[in-house]
């Protein structure tokens, strides 16, 4: 029987509209290491939820930058 791969394409965390505005939301009153705590685990979940989901080290790692990108661009227009 034939070996068939598959890609599993994750929904884009550039996308999460809600996750990035909330986290930017609290990184936005928070200061120090308050706010390195939070981004920390913050990363660390959504990085653990995309193992769990068998997503390549590359894919994560573009996922997590796409979203930083997001919520520091939104953490700046609130502030």
């Amino acid at each position: 029987m034939p070996t068939v791969s598959c890609e599993v394409i994750p929904f884009p965390t550039s996308r999460r509209v809600g996750k990035i505005r909330r986290t930017a939301q609290v990184l936005s009153e928070k200061t120090g290491k308050g706010a390195d705590h939070y981004w920390r685990q913050v990363i660390e979940g959504m990085r653990s939820q995309m193992r769990a989901a068998a997503l390549s080290d590359e894919v994560i790692d573009r996922e997590l930058e796409d979203f930083a990108s997001h919520v520091f661009s939104t953490v700046r227009q609130v502030g």
